[in-house]
């Protein structure tokens, strides 16, 4: 039975899924919406979907709470060991200090994997120095840093600039970039380093299919995300499960090629 097969017939995915950009802990910041909000239930639809582990950068992040973000991973790593890994995050507008402060506390700690930075409209620009640690870091550590990107926002330039400077770090364009015109600039950057890979939750807002992202980049650099608890984890996962392409590519994209990427990394985990 086919990974499209299992989903038609109510089961959950047999292969491993690891979904690589998830945000646990209701937030109700501007009235967002999150379809899940407890994290019980979450590891209830984890269950239910076939979805093995998620990484997260919890929703305190996008108030800039970090340090209460980071407390809460903590938190659901030792309840869920295993299921829940985590991605120390930071606000670079607190400045150098806070950024090592929580930085030093983490990066030892078993269960977090590397970074997330909302970057952009967000946080600001990947080029402040506070981020410029943070990626120093996670070089000398060979660990993934998920970054987010819209429409332009932060520009790709400076991701061409980070990828340069940091080649040991495996650097994780969410969303894909978001629009078509971005897309195509992070499926450039992809093919350009080795390093670059794209996370492609939030497909809902874009007009590339799946299909056409594999024709053009190949399916080894191409990592699921789901953005849950802001979307409903089955909208990304099904647009792999029932993309148009190889088995064995759909089990690289659900979670091969991010177990490769933890595989590299000398940053504690579990796995």
């Amino acid at each position: 039975m086919g990974l499209k097969e299992e989903v038609l017939a109510g089961k959950p995915l047999s292969c491993r899924v690891i979904d690589s950009h998830t945000h646990i802990c209701q937030y109700t910041y501007s009235g967002w919406y999150q379809y899940q909000p407890e994290l019980e239930n979450v590891v209830r639809d984890m269950d239910r979907y076939g979805i093995d582990t998620i990484v997260t950068a919890p929703h305190p992040i996008v108030g800039s709470y970090c340090d209460l973000g980071n407390r809460i991973t903590c938190e659901a790593i030792k309840k869920y060991p295993g299921r829940i890994l985590g991605y120390i995050i930071f606000n670079p507008a607190y400045g150098m200090k806070e950024a090592k402060r929580l930085t030093r506390k983490y990066v030892g700690t078993d269960g977090f994997v590397g970074f997330k930075f909302l970057s952009g409209g967000y946080h600001g620009s990947l080029l402040s120095d506070p981020y410029q640690y943070g990626f120093k870091v996670a070089d000398e550590f060979h660990a993934p840093v998920l970054c987010h990107t819209w429409s332009g926002n932060p520009p790709i330039s400076e991701f061409r600039e980070v990828a340069e400077k940091f080649p040991n770090l495996t650097l994780i364009m969410a969303h894909g970039g978001g629009s078509r015109k971005t897309y195509q600039e992070c499926i450039g950057l992809s093919k350009d380093f080795p390093n670059v890979f794209i996370e492609i939750c939030g497909g809902l807002a874009c007009d590339w299919w799946l299909e056409d992202i594999v024709a053009e980049i190949g399916p080894d650099k191409i990592i699921y995300g789901s953005d849950m608890i802001n979307l409903d984890a089955r909208y990304d996962l099904g647009r792999v499960v029932f993309a148009g392409i190889p088995e064995d590519d759909k089990k690289k994209i659900l979670a091969r090629n991010y177990e490769g990427i933890l595989g590299c990394s000398k940053m504690p985990h579990a796995t």
